[in-house]
């Protein structure tokens, strides 16, 4: 199954990021029915449970639930733990990177993303 094929879940508490970064995806070849958004790590873990989701797109600095709290959610969960999650945030502090590796992200992008970037990492992870 090709990337275009998957379900993709975009968690950033700014509406306009995950707006853009669907639309990125659709440009991708992605179907928007494929695309589920969250403002937050709490309202994530609902669309989840709801949703069958391939890959985790999420932001670190989000209120309510961080994108780290969310992390360790999905990688502590049976049901969610081998979903790919690549976090994407303007924190570049190495520590922050290196506490995200600990928990077992799949990625780490930084904001402002590149979108070839994005379809790099989207188009090699199910090769």
């Amino acid at each position: 199954m090709s990337y275009k094929e998957k379900s993709y879940l975009i968690v950033d508490d700014m509406k306009v990021l995950r707006k853009v970064l669907s639309n990125t995806l659709v440009k991708f070849g992605i179907p928007q029915e494929n695309i589920h958004l969250a403002e937050d790590g709490k309202e994530a873990i609902e669309k989840l449970k709801g949703a069958n989701v391939d890959v985790i797109f999420s932001d670190w600095n989000m209120p309510v639930m961080d994108g780290l709290e969310f992390l360790k959610f999905c990688k502590a969960s049976e049901d969610f733990k081998k979903i790919p999650f690549i976090m994407l945030t303007s924190e570049a502090d190495k520590d922050n990177v290196v506490k995200a590796m600990e928990v077992g992200v799949n990625g780490y992008l930084l904001k402002p993303v590149q979108m070839d970037q994005l379809l790099l990492k989207i188009s090699t992870m199910f090769k």
